[in-house]
């Protein structure tokens, strides 16, 4: 059995980090596309929200609050309503 040089392991590395040069300069390829298609997709809807006059008429009356806060005031409203 021939065993393998310096040389042919050598060779067979610099084969094996081009194929892995490749392989990974093609897979950036395909994730660019693939972004640029569904970039382009996108681009084809026109809408654009707009918040109705109720929302902002909510956004304003809790001054943006985070929603755990809005919660426990609506719970406290319920319950008071309740009590009557």
């Amino acid at each position: 059995m021939k065993r393998p040089n310096a040389q042919n392991e050598s060779q067979d590395e610099k084969v094996q980090n081009r194929l892995f040069k490749l392989g990974e300069i093609m897979k950036e390829k395909r994730e660019k596309m693939r972004r640029e298609i569904q970039e382009n997709i996108a681009n084809e809807y026109s809408f654009t929200p707009e918040i109705n006059e109720t929302s902002k008429h909510l956004a304003l009356k809790y001054e943006n609050a985070p929603i755990h806060e809005r919660v426990i005031n609506l719970l406290l409203i319920v319950d008071s309503i309740q009590n009557l």
